[in-house]
């Protein structure tokens, strides 16, 4: 069975459990129903004993956190999670990949006993259960009716994003003259950056032996920004009135300023979170630096780390609206459109003020073009850690040039500007 036939029986069985998860209720959250929506069939006897190495065992690898990490409105082939998962099959030869997402749309870090016991939606439907913490617990803790759970010690690597739900991107771009940078700057500290901050211990001690990348947030809107797609994206998102029109280009540069406050406050905290962890480990016998220091990404290859942080080479002119945007328009068809709306109508109630963003889900995400750049960006980190999975797998080293696999991830040239 080929690896895109695979992909297609799990998508097949997703839906077959996600009705029975459905009927179910809490009682099959608990008892691992999330996890199974989202893992693909695996062989009883990939599992490693207790005690026993990875070598000719598969590469588990889980995607967790918010329609970024899901990679809202792209196909599974599009998204930048399954094109990671590709470079890896390159750099291990014989290997099997396993990716299993846990990520939906609109996932945020914050826990909430009730509202994560509910049955899940679709990965396509915003919603902000389960939360990003309790699909750790889920694929922690997972009982599979058709194979064997996910021993936590298998996992070798984790991709983490979080915490832009906890804020809320309508707010980040709040046109309110009240708020601004240093607004956002706070706001972001105590609600992504703190919350991150108490996450990613809890992934690094639930997978022992996982590297975990967590990736950055993008700036929204940039002074490059079209306003007249701004305008089109303030109207559908109900954030705009009387006193204010299209041509309002103070609007743009104050958009502008708090997406730039929310990409660095969150990027240099999520570095600082990596820091932390970084810290826990001992080298020559010694503490790493001091929790809460910034390490330089020259100072992390010489660590013994096993966390980075993965820095998408987003620009301005790829934020919302720019002359080369990396994101979905407002009415821009997306890939998964099609996909989507059936979807949102079967579980979004008709009156619902949710039906609409639903079915706009995309806008505002990742296109086929910022999803390469994602993954480009998460390769680079994992270049340094491929000779260590190489020897645990025991894959040996290619000959000659390095394997790197880039040509599927290079950018396609920019487009010109939308009319």
């Amino acid at each position: 069975m080929n690896r895109h036939t695979r992909d297609e029986i799990g998508r097949r069985r997703f839906l077959r459990t996600a009705a029975t998860g459905a009927a179910l209720g809490g009682a099959y959250l608990a008892s691992g129903g999330l996890a199974d929506l989202f893992a693909l069939p695996r062989s009883a006897s990939l599992l490693p004993a207790a005690g026993e190495g990875l070598q000719g065992r598969p590469f588990e690898m889980l995607v967790l956190g918010d329609s970024i990490m899901w990679g809202q409105g792209l196909k599974e082939e599009q998204k930048f999670s399954y094109q990671v998962a590709e470079w890896l099959r390159a750099q291990l030869p014989g290997i099997e990949v396993h990716r299993h997402v846990f990520a939906h749309s609109g996932a945020q870090i914050r826990a909430d006993p009730v509202e994560d016991a509910k049955p899940p939606k679709h990965g396509e439907v915003p919603s902000h259960f389960p939360s990003i913490i309790a699909q750790l617990e889920t694929a922690r803790t997972a009982v599979f009716p058709l194979h064997p759970p996910l021993d936590p010690r298998s996992v070798a690597l984790v991709l983490l994003d979080g915490g832009i739900n906890d804020f809320g991107s309508k707010v980040i771009i709040n046109p309110d003259p009240t708020v601004g940078r240093a607004w956002v700057r706070k706001v972001t500290r105590e609600k992504c950056v703190d919350r991150m901050k108490a996450l990613l211990p809890r992934v690094f001690r639930t997978f022992p032996n996982a590297k975990i990348v967590v990736t950055n947030y993008f700036q929204i809107v940039s002074e490059r920004s079209d306003m007249a797609y701004l305008w089109e994206l303030l109207s559908v998102w109900e954030l705009v009135g009387g006193g204010i029109n299209a041509m309002s280009e103070w609007l743009r540069t104050k958009m502008s300023d708090q997406s730039l406050a929310f990409h660095q406050e969150s990027t240099n905290g999520f570095r600082e979170a990596v820091a932390d962890v970084s810290g826990q480990l001992a080298v020559g016998g010694k503490r790493a630096p001091v929790p809460g220091t910034v390490l330089e990404v020259g100072r992390l290859d010489r660590t013994p780390s096993r966390v980075a942080l993965a820095e998408v080479p987003f620009g301005p002119d790829n934020a919302y609206g720019g002359p080369d945007t990396y994101l979905f328009y407002v009415n821009e068809p997306d890939p998964a459109a099609s996909v989507r709306k059936p979807i949102c109508m079967a579980q979004v109630a008709n009156a619902s003020p949710e039906l609409p963003n639903c079915l706009l889900a995309a806008t505002g995400h990742p296109n086929t073009r910022g999803a390469r750049a994602y993954a480009r960006g998460i390769t680079k980190v994992l270049e340094r850690w491929v000779p260590d999975w190489q020897a645990d797998f025991g894959v040996k080293a290619p000959k000659g040039p390095p394997v790197t696999g880039r040509e599927a991830l290079e950018l396609p040239r920019p487009r010109p500007l939308r009319p």
